[in-house]
């Protein structure tokens, strides 16, 4: 579903050179999670925003569904995202004049759904993320956790086949952290979703099928995650 070969981005240049990503190469299977590591300004971020399309590496091909996205222009790229990838980013990045609802339906009523559906199934996200009484509250109105959950409800309600996910259970308590964790398992497996997950938090890997760790912009290590802690699937397989 998803494959980077051979990624590279460099800002700047001369003495200002910085090699934000150093020639990575990944595979993400349909149904797989996979969890991306490592400290502050290690090149996570950029390696994702590059595998959604959202930068242009430097060097290196970026294929997603089997579209070699490198090479889309800017006018072609936002019709692939919004078809096929779904985007939960830290910063929440809510309409502050638009309710919880309406923020969430955003992706189907650019794909052209009627408002009454769209927001129908908006409302049906988010009240699998216990904020059916939150559906009408404006942004300024919700908690960071709250805003969390409303922005993952718009990444998952147009059924990409690609999550790509910023540290999802930062804001999150506990609790809500687990729900939300089934619930990117259940995008994996169940709906045979490709899903990345950038985070510093490590009850993350409990979801992730592998745990890939990245250091001054390379992949330095691999190691299992811990999928069957929150899966509940048995016998599961990568489609």
């Amino acid at each position: 579903m998803i494959e980077l070969r051979h990624i590279t981005k460099v800002f700047g240049a001369g003495d200002t050179t910085v090699r934000a990503v150093n020639d990575v190469s990944l595979n993400v299977r349909p149904g797989e999670i996979v969890v991306i590591m490592g400290p502050s300004g290690s090149g996570k971020t950029t390696l994702v925003s590059i595998a959604g399309g959202l930068m242009k590496p430097t060097d290196g091909t970026v294929t997603v569904d089997g579209q070699d996205i490198t090479t889309k222009s800017e006018r072609q790229l936002p019709r692939i995202r919004l078809t096929t990838m779904g985007f939960i980013f830290q910063s929440f990045n809510l309409l502050s004049n638009l309710s919880a609802d309406e923020n969430a339906a955003i992706p189907l009523l650019l794909a052209g759904q009627g408002k009454t559906e769209a927001l129908q199934k908006s409302r049906e996200f988010l009240t699998r993320l216990n904020l059916s009484h939150r559906l009408h509250a404006r942004p300024r109105q919700l908690s960071g956790g709250e805003q969390q959950r409303v922005a993952i409800a718009r990444a998952l309600v147009n059924n990409p086949k690609v999550v790509f996910a910023d540290e999802p259970t930062a804001n999150l308590d506990r609790a809500i952290g687990h729900q939300v964790m089934q619930l990117l398992c259940s995008v994996g497996c169940e709906q045979g979703k490709s899903v990345v997950i950038v985070s510093h938090d490590e009850r993350i890997k409990d979801v992730a099928h592998r745990v890939i760790y990245i250091e001054d912009g390379k992949l330095v290590r691999e190691e299992p995650g811990q999928h069957n802690r929150v899966c509940t699937m048995k016998n599961h397989s990568f489609k």
